[in-house]
């Protein structure tokens, strides 16, 4: 079965977290003694300043595809497959970042059920996205302009594996492994590695008696 929808989303008063040099953020507060004094007592830093913006509205619109197949056309054992695969994707506009809009995501699925026990093998894929919002800055007019030291989450897929059987009226077997290949966690900003975090995998082992 094959499914389609489109989406549209109008966002307005969007508060966004900042965090940049103060002198960029907010330079009208360099005419506050306290302020301005961090940048004497530290000679040759950076002073840096976190903030909550509201940068006005955007636009989000997209898409999303979908297919689920049940192979039961096929001969034998084959009949017990089901295939399963989306992709997403949202395109946003206006003058404003969106912080953690995956804009383009693929997902995967390949089951198999049988009369006592239950397989499926995942896939999960994202593209790039922004994950800590840039720099704003403040024009005479009221309006905002984003900066261009944003960081962002480089792209990554991973595999996952469920599987359940039971074995008896009351007893069942289930195992749970997440990110089988150990696919790291990496973030850049500029371009330049930030982050680089290999969080391994993750399996869960259960027996359980059911009453």
């Amino acid at each position: 079965m094959l499914t389609a929808g489109v989406f549209r989303k109008e966002i307005s008063n969007y508060i966004l977290t900042s965090t940049g040099p103060l002198e960029e953020l907010a330079p009208e507060l360099l005419q506050q003694q306290q302020y301005a004094d961090l940048y004497t007592s530290y000679p040759g830093y950076d002073v840096m300043l976190s903030t909550a913006l509201n940068v006005g509205t955007a636009r989000m619109q997209g898409f999303e595809l979908s297919y689920r197949q049940q192979l039961v056309f096929l001969p034998n054992f084959l009949k017990n497959f089901e295939v399963y695969g989306s992709f997403s994707y949202a395109h946003p506009t206006g003058a404003i970042s969106i912080v953690d809009l995956k804009q383009k995501v693929f997902n995967t699925q390949l089951k198999y059920r049988s009369k006592n026990w239950y397989a499926q093998l995942s896939y999960y894929w994202c593209a790039r996205y922004l994950w800590r919002a840039p720099s704003i800055l403040s024009n005479a007019d009221g309006s905002v302009t984003m900066g261009t030291d944003g960081a962002y989450v480089r792209p990554s897929g991973r595999f996952d594996l469920s599987f359940v059987y039971q074995f008896s009226r009351n007893w069942t077997l289930s195992l749970d492994w997440r990110n089988i290949t150990a696919e790291p966690d990496v973030r850049d900003r500029y371009g330049r590695l930030t982050r680089y975090v290999q969080p391994g995998t993750l399996m869960n082992l259960v027996l359980k008696y059911n009453l």
